[in-house]
């Protein structure tokens, strides 16, 4: 997992590429859409005090929604981002799970959930994030779920020189000692995994600070 004081902090949107194909069903791309996405609507869940058995059912309703409207979703400045407008989705399934299940007892505050998200306005984040959005979190927590996608595609040695230097911000050198390779050698690696990630993310990665455009 990312250190948390790891440089990397900006996912202000999603690859364009990657909704592109989305938006026309193709299987891969909705395969790295649910794994890139789900750990976040997991974290929206739990801190809105859902049960961890309950997740399922409101994960699905997310992307059925998700499904329905994505050709509609337009990413610009007037709208937001993906992540904004796939938290509102949450949100209003949030809602709906809580009005379903009002009737019978629900543990760990989803009565009181149910009574605090219908007393605030369509913006409004339930449960223990609805005050202020932690953004930072949030993009690491994509930022997990975007490295896991790619890991497997790399030899370990290749994957280790970009994680000491990018992730946990080490000097190349150090690196090379570490992996008992070349400076060169690990500098071709980390060029490597950042053109991979961009390539596969566009702009969900702010890499700019890494692997600069020539």
């Amino acid at each position: 997992m990312p250190d948390p004081s790891s440089p990397i902090e900006s996912f202000d949107s999603t690859s364009l590429t990657l909704l592109a194909k989305a938006r026309v069903n193709d299987p891969v791309a909705w395969s790295r859409l649910v794994r890139l996405y789900s750990p976040l609507i997991y974290y929206w869940c739990r801190s809105s005090r859902l049960q961890p058995a309950d997740v399922a059912d409101v994960l699905q309703d997310v992307f059925q929604s998700v499904a329905r409207s994505l050709a509609q979703f337009q990413s610009n400045a007037s709208n937001g981002s993906f992540r904004a407008w796939l938290r509102q989705i949450t949100v209003n399934k949030l809602r709906d799970f809580h009005r379903r299940n009002a009737l019978r007892p629900i543990a760990d505050g989803g009565s009181e959930n149910l009574r605090l998200l219908d007393s605030r306005s369509d913006d409004a984040i339930p449960g223990q994030f609805d005050e202020e959005v932690d953004d930072e979190r949030e993009s690491r927590i994509v930022l997990q779920s975007a490295l896991s996608l790619l890991q497997q595609e790399f030899e370990p040695a290749t994957w280790r020189a970009f994680w000491a230097t990018v992730v946990e911000n080490g000097t190349a050198p150090q690196a090379a000692a570490e992996l008992g390779i070349s400076v060169n050698a690990v500098y071709k690696a980390k060029a490597r995994v950042l053109s991979r990630l961009r390539r596969e993310l566009g702009p969900l990665l702010d890499l700019t600070n890494y692997c600069p455009d020539p």
